[in-house]
């Protein structure tokens, strides 16, 4: 009641209401010559428009405070709250509700995540068991199927990489790439969680790797590329034995690139709109007679596996002259 008095009080000082009911401003009590000459005008006549805009506000100041004061009155006397609505109790329901507001958003955003994206299929590759963890959960999140490893039906495979978006090379890498998936850094799956939606996959694409590169953009170019173009023409022997993978998940990547994948040295067609390529790796070899069961014809190149690996990671055919090698092409020349 003291704080509506000194409001009343308040108005009261900043304003006169002349008879008609215009606003005037105080002025001093001895009329200068210049206010006798007028006689007739009101004072409230010669207020300039600048002075009374500036009443005008202070007065709906003032009104919004005594609005805020009587409805706090009110509704303690509602209340039966013998120490009044005070304006900290106010503060304290206004942060409250802030906080409920901050609790929706999230709500609202977690829902959002749950159907951020559709008929996503993860896989990972380089990551420990806590970020495997935190992976399925984004899988489950996002209502996505999650798998161990890739097949037709994996749209994205999850790298582990340094803050420039650079990986490891690893068997799901190659496939990935050759599959023309999305290869992506963990860090989608962090910063969408953070954000409480999917976020657009172009901001976390792996753009290099240790070996060829930081920033070849193999994998935008594999995703960006016709299905099947890299090997097109080609007709591969992935002649093994080879250490790192399997021949035939070697074959599998030189397939999806659209290579022509043969069996045995002898069935190589020798069209004249294909090359025929032999695929080895010489350190996994335990016998020097190895080199004398390839075919003598001089037309096929003999090259490392180095060169498929290459050549996906980079998604770009890599010469041939680069990766020969000379052992082979010495035992076939004699």
């Amino acid at each position: 009641l003291m704080e509506e008095k000194q409001l009343n009080s308040d108005i009261k000082n900043a304003v006169h209401v002349s008879s008609t009911g215009e606003e005037m401003m105080p002025y001093a009590s001895e009329a200068t010559p210049l206010e006798d000459s007028l006689g007739q005008f009101s004072q409230s006549e010669i207020l300039t428009t600048q002075q009374r805009d500036a009443i005008q506000n202070d007065l709906m100041q003032l009104q919004q405070k005594m609005a805020i004061i009587e409805a706090a009155l009110k509704k303690g006397s509602q209340n039966d709250d013998p120490e009044g609505w005070s304006l900290e109790r106010e503060e304290a329901d206004f942060k409250r509700e802030q906080i409920e507001t901050r609790k929706a958003q999230s709500i609202i955003r977690k829902r959002q995540l749950l159907i951020g994206r559709q008929n996503m299929s993860l896989v990972a590759s380089g990551l420990n068991q806590s970020e495997l963890k935190l992976v399925r959960k984004f899988a489950k999140k996002t209502q996505s199927t999650w798998d161990n490893k890739i097949t037709e039906k994996t749209t994205h495979v999850i790298m582990k990489t340094d803050e420039d978006l650079v990986c490891e090379r690893t068997l799901k890498y190659f496939t990935g790439v050759a599959a023309q998936k999305w290869i992506l850094s963990y860090q989608w799956i962090i910063h969408s969680f953070e954000a409480g939606r999917v976020l657009k996959e172009e901001d976390f694409e792996v753009r290099g790797d240790v070996i060829n590169g930081r920033n070849h953009q193999g994998p935008k170019r594999a995703r960006e590329s016709p299905v099947g173009k890299l090997f097109q023409g080609l007709e591969i022997c992935c002649y093994g034995p080879f250490t790192d993978m399997l021949p035939e998940q070697l074959e599998w990547i030189v397939e999806l690139c659209g290579a022509s994948v043969v069996k045995e040295l002898h069935l190589f067609t020798n069209a004249t709109n294909s090359t025929a390529v032999i695929v080895v790796q010489p350190d996994a070899w335990t016998e020097e007679s190895i080199c004398q069961e390839f075919p003598l014809q001089c037309s096929i190149a003999v090259v490392s596996c180095e060169w498929v690996l290459d050549s996906v990671s980079c998604y770009q055919c890599q010469p041939f002259n680069d990766y020969t090698i000379p052992q082979v092409l010495s035992s076939m020349s004699e």
